[in-house]
């Protein structure tokens, strides 16, 4: 099964259960406490752990699936925490030793459920091939949405992953880059150690020349977000469209087009995905700073 399809399907209390084994065998839990899923938030949170009954409520409705993942995992920790008896009556407070492990526990969590599960997260091999005769294509011909969409969605993956870890060093937004030989390196937008930020095309870009050289004029940029192209203070460097455009490359796929940005000066072919649920996912992440 494709990240497109397990990732964005509509059963996510489904994925849940097909998580829930697995986080119990990290977390060394022999018997896990009751579980509710609900359809909406309640008490203003997505996740809570209750002490007094030793039970689990997390909302799963209108929620991407590896987010609520990532709170069972938070909400299992705490729940492991109790039965050890470390966990006390405000631990679960901000900045609190129980509720940063539950943070960090949660992070790791699904970065080693993806190395463990890679079909679950459409990376079948690192080139992402398809079985559609790909290589007679070339990277020059029109590509598969299906592709696209998939690097795309694990894109979306890294963000909400790397909230979980520090929402404050990385950002909202995600990009990779796509090479002739099916090579996909991803980043995420970063703060840099004067405080800027780093997009994630530029952090994406960095890393591939760093480990394969400057890319061709061939590859693909794939993004959550469309490139900016207008002045920012808080950026490090130049504009992201134009940083694509010194590189000669053709194509940029992106998840939702920022409508603060103008196209003006842009060398490059724009295209959105056509998939409703990613171009819906990419939006709200975006809204969270637009």
């Amino acid at each position: 099964m494709r990240a497109r399809d397990f990732l964005l399907e509509t059963d996510t209390k489904g994925f849940v259960k097909k998580f829930i084994p697995w986080v119990a065998h990290q977390l060394e839990i022999d018997q896990l406490p009751p579980i509710e899923l609900l359809d909406k938030p309640f008490d203003t949170t997505f996740g809570a752990y209750n002490p007094e009954n030793k039970s689990i409520r997390v909302v799963t409705g209108g929620r991407h699936p590896i987010d609520v993942l990532r709170t069972l995992a938070h909400e299992l920790t705490h729940y492991k925490q109790d039965i050890e008896g470390r966990l006390q009556a405000m631990d679960g407070a901000t900045g609190s030793k129980e509720e940063n492990e539950a943070n960090a526990n949660a992070g790791v969590m699904m970065r080693n459920f993806a190395s463990n599960n890679p079909e679950y997260f459409g990376m079948k091999d690192s080139s992402f091939a398809e079985e559609k005769e790909k290589d007679q294509l070339g990277l020059t011909a029109d590509l598969f949405d299906d592709d696209l969409d998939a690097l795309l969605t694990r894109a979306c993956d890294m963000i909400l992953i790397d909230q979980t870890v520090n929402s404050e060093k990385y950002g909202m937004v995600a990009a990779c880059v796509y090479d002739p030989e099916g090579r996909a390196v991803f980043g995420v937008n970063t703060a840099d150690a004067g405080g800027k930020r780093r997009h994630a095309e530029r952090v994406a870009i960095d890393e591939y020349t760093k480990e394969y050289g400057k890319p061709s004029t061939d590859c693909v940029i794939v993004t959550t977000l469309s490139p900016c192209s207008e002045a920012m203070r808080d950026r490090h460097g130049e504009d992201c469209t134009s940083l694509i455009n010194s590189l000669g490359i053709k194509r940029v796929y992106c998840g939702y087009v920022d409508p603060s940005q103008h196209e003006t000066h842009m060398e490059f072919r724009l295209e959105v995905t056509h998939n409703e649920k990613l171009k819906e996912l990419c939006k709200r992440m975006a809204e969270t700073f637009l």
